[in-house]
């Protein structure tokens, strides 16, 4: 009955039934079950649809642990929890998180189904939609096109098939190719309106086909096309961002209808039609599916870093974030002085990640275009950081399986912090830290003993890179006599599995 009353829109009966639907499970079965884990995701996705994002994230987390509970982190039913979640973590406005987890969606998936399916197409859209946030629309279209072929080889119809239709329109318009855009959000408009009527994602499929066609010079289709999308949008009022969404499309149609002819614009008129700042939020889709239920998202990303590249951005704040202390050794590599690395130091006040930052942009104003995601491996390398080295010069689902390995030998190094006690010199050595790096890893630590062992084990990662396995580390135990340890570790390692 609550998935009955939530396609019907009715939210707030959807979940007075849904809860009376967990109580129920709770009361018949005090453990997880499948079904439990269903009406789990579903009030997460009827309380994503009216805004309650923290009780949507409740309740999707919920699930997600449940189903690993289950099934195991590699099961095909992991996929369409990672998606629900990343849905409301963008929505919260944090981006990356949202792309991490739809792209660990989309991973897993390919590793479970070897044939074109309907769930790969879905991710391959989440993915898509995360990269049109970033403007990287050149990355959006890849995933796009890939996801169109694959649909073209289910041979399947319907809101799936359509709904790439939308975002290829979508990409289309962005990237000023209103031809194909034409094409793509004329079928998805039609069909939209055919099948939903008056609804949100009907609204934005008129409303990027009115930029379409105005970008084509056709402004009295384009008039209509906003005018149609004005009008769902003022229908749903309930359920759209009335100070941000009606506004925007009045003021579009409004340039719209100074137009007559295309070539009747001056130029800086025509570059006014499309201001980016005006451009309407990116949605995901009104899809009635456990992959992708949204309405409204949150805001884009920052502004990139003036005169360097999405991909050197990126690799930045790759940097930034998991150099640490050791920012100063990239420094001296990158060629900075060290009066220039005592500024920063003094300029940041020990913030390690603003510090690390401030380095990589001293050294991109200092070459100018010179600078290369390879120049920047290369000192990352000479700095014993392999696995960051490696990071950024990974394709996106190589940086999911990195993050993942990271997360999974971050539980075995607390474990090991824990029982290692007086013996993580004994280890480091195994490990081979150089005595240098062990008497400053105790005098940066002033002798904890556990942040001592677990600088020790980063250290070792971080030279290591891929190299780092769970194997190498249980074999340095052994040799450090911590013979226990390593069976514990493997034996994590085995449930992980």
């Amino acid at each position: 009955m609550g998935s009955i009353y939530h396609s019907r829109g009715d939210y707030k009966t959807a979940i007075r039934y849904l809860n009376d639907a967990l109580e129920m499970w709770d009361r018949l079965l005090h453990g997880s079950s499948v079904d439990k884990s269903k009406t789990l995701a579903t009030l997460g996705i009827v309380h994503g649809f009216i805004g309650n994002l923290k009780e949507a994230k409740e309740y999707h987390m919920r699930c997600l642990e449940m189903r690993i509970e289950i099934f195991g982190e590699n099961h095909p039913m992991i996929g369409p929890s990672l998606n629900n979640l990343a849905i409301i973590y963008d929505r919260m406005g944090d981006l990356e998180e949202a792309l991490n987890l739809h792209l660990r969606a989309l991973a897993l998936k390919r590793r479970w189904f070897y044939k074109p399916n309907q769930s790969l197409v879905n991710s391959l859209n989440n993915v898509a939609i995360q990269y049109m946030f970033r403007e990287e629309y050149d990355k959006a279209l890849q995933y796009l096109q890939e996801a169109e072929k694959m649909q073209e080889e289910i041979a399947g119809s319907g809101r799936h098939s359509v709904y790439t239709n939308l975002n290829l329109g979508k990409v289309f318009v962005y990237m000023e190719q209103y031809e194909q855009a034409e094409m793509h959000l004329t079928l998805a408009s039609e069909w939209y309106e055919e099948k939903r009527g008056s609804n949100i994602i009907t609204a934005e499929a008129f409303e990027f086909l009115g930029m379409a066609l105005h970008g084509l010079g056709r402004h009295n289709e384009a008039k209509e096309a906003v005018g149609k999308s004005l009008a769902m949008y003022k229908n749903e009022s309930a359920n759209v961002d009335v100070d941000k969404d009606i506004p925007r499309v009045r003021a579009l149609l409004d340039k719209v209808s100074l137009c007559k002819d295309k070539d009747d614009l001056p130029e800086s008129r025509m570059a006014m039609i499309f201001r980016v700042d005006e451009r309407p939020l990116i949605t995901e889709g009104n899809n009635q599916s456990m992959d992708n239920t949204v309405d409204k998202v949150g805001p884009g990303p920052e502004k990139p870093m003036t005169g360097v590249s999405k991909d050197l951005q990126s690799a930045f704040i790759i940097v930034a974030e998991d150099t640490g202390y050791r920012w100063r050794d990239l420094a001296r590599r990158l060629g900075l002085t060290e009066a220039q690395i005592q500024g920063v130091v003094s300029k940041h006040q020990g913030r390690l990640m603003e510090c690390c930052m401030d380095v990589l942009e001293a050294w991109q104003k200092a070459l100018g275009p010179k600078v290369t995601t390879q120049l920047l491996q290369s000192a990352l390398l000479d700095c014993d950081l392999k696995a960051i080295a490696e990071t950024i010069g990974a394709t996106e689902e190589q940086k999911v399986e990195i993050i993942n390995h990271k997360k999974k030998l971050s539980a075995v190094f607390y474990t090991i912090a824990e029982d290692t006690g007086p013996k993580w010199k004994d280890l480091a050595r195994k490990l081979g830290l150089k005595p240098a790096q062990i008497d400053g890893t105790e005098t940066r630590h002033h002798r904890e003993i556990k942040e001592c062992c677990m600088d020790v084990l980063e250290t070792w990662r971080l030279r290591e890179g891929g190299a780092a396995t769970i194997q190498a580390l249980q074999q340095a135990l052994r040799e450090a006599d911590l013979g226990a340890l390593a069976d514990e570790i493997c034996q994590m390692d085995m449930s992980t599995t």
